[in-house]
């Protein structure tokens, strides 16, 4: 019994010194892509069956200029080249793997949502740069709230009435007896 203790304390050690020496790997090439260009990590584990996890490194154009995939049941995997995708937009990555993805084999499908899930990242990472929300739209343009504190609101008389519009919305800013702002929609002055 205790020589058994110590064959799985031995096994146990031996698979956290393996399991260090992938990480350390994995941020290796991670590291070296980084320098390239923008990077984003997509992974996808399997239950039973070979898991992936995809490194892709992107220019400023969306432009896919370098990969790493690391695939593998055990400890023993390593980051190796993944060139498959160098040249193609992110955009088009997502589109051809999504509609590829249903009806992909099973050693395949990993690999190809590992690679989804980058390029995702990457993606939403540029635009979010860019300063567009998911649906693809600036959001400078969408509708902005009335900001009241004090340097942003204008002394009128009591009896006055000022009118301002944002992006397509009406509003109407009133000041009652207590100096207090009240912001009243107009489409219920309306009805």
């Amino acid at each position: 019994m205790k020589t058994f203790a110590i064959l799985v304390m031995i096994l146990l050690a031996i698979q956290a010194v393996l399991t260090y020496r992938q990480l350390k790997n994995f941020k290796m090439n991670a590291d070296q892509l980084r320098r390239i260009g923008r990077t984003g990590v997509g992974n996808e584990k399997k239950s039973f069956g070979a898991g992936a996890i995809v490194i892709l490194a992107a220019d400023p154009n969306e432009i896919v200029v370098d990969g790493r995939i690391m695939q593998g049941v055990s400890v023993f995997a390593k980051c190796e080249s993944f060139t498959k995708y160098n040249g193609s937009k992110l955009s088009h990555i997502i589109e051809e793997l999504e509609a590829k993805l249903p009806s992909a084999k099973a050693n395949e499908h990993a690999e190809m949502s590992a690679t989804i899930k980058a390029a995702k990242m990457l993606y939403d990472s540029f635009r979010a740069e860019r300063g567009e929300d998911k649906s693809g739209k600036n959001k400078s343009k969408q509708k902005q709230e009335f900001d009241l504190s004090e340097e942003n609101v204008v002394e009128v008389e009591e009896s006055q009435v000022v009118s301002k519009t944002v992006d397509d919305y009406e509003a109407i800013v009133e000041y009652n007896r207590e100096d207090e702002a009240e912001i009243i929609d107009v489409e219920e002055i309306k009805s």
